[in-house]
């Protein structure tokens, strides 16, 4: 038997995620696809990888949820926040934007597909 096949529908406007910085207003934005691939790629040059091509931890952290933030973060001009003012940023906060920006893009799908390929 075939599988009945569905419609597929989506909105081609990016979502988005209000936020406030010391009551100043920023926006979190999903990126877009090339900018997520970018993303991924800046990330893979950072991994270690084992002899067999599995990822073994990375070679540096330095940056990394900045350069993220850096493509996704916008002002109340809508304008990106450069990765200099980010990294001024105090840890936990960007921890925390980090997080809601992989989700809002959807990277940590993207890495769960990416780790089940490399093992396959």
């Amino acid at each position: 038997m075939s599988k009945e096949k569905k419609e597929l529908s989506f909105s081609l406007t990016l979502k988005t995620l209000p936020v406030k910085l010391d009551g100043e207003k920023y926006t979190l934005k999903e990126l877009t696809g090339d900018a997520r691939d970018n993303n991924m790629d800046a990330t893979r040059e950072r991994m270690n990888f084992s002899e067999d091509g599995k990822p073994a931890g990375f070679k540096s952290f330095k940056g990394l949820q900045a350069d993220l933030l850096a493509l996704s973060l916008y002002d109340k001009h809508d304008k990106l926040v450069s990765k200099e003012v980010i990294l001024a940023f105090p840890a936990s906060v960007q921890n925390e934007l980090f997080k809601a920006a992989q989700e809002l893009s959807a990277l940590e799908d993207e890495k769960e597909n990416d780790e089940s390929a490399k093992n396959d």
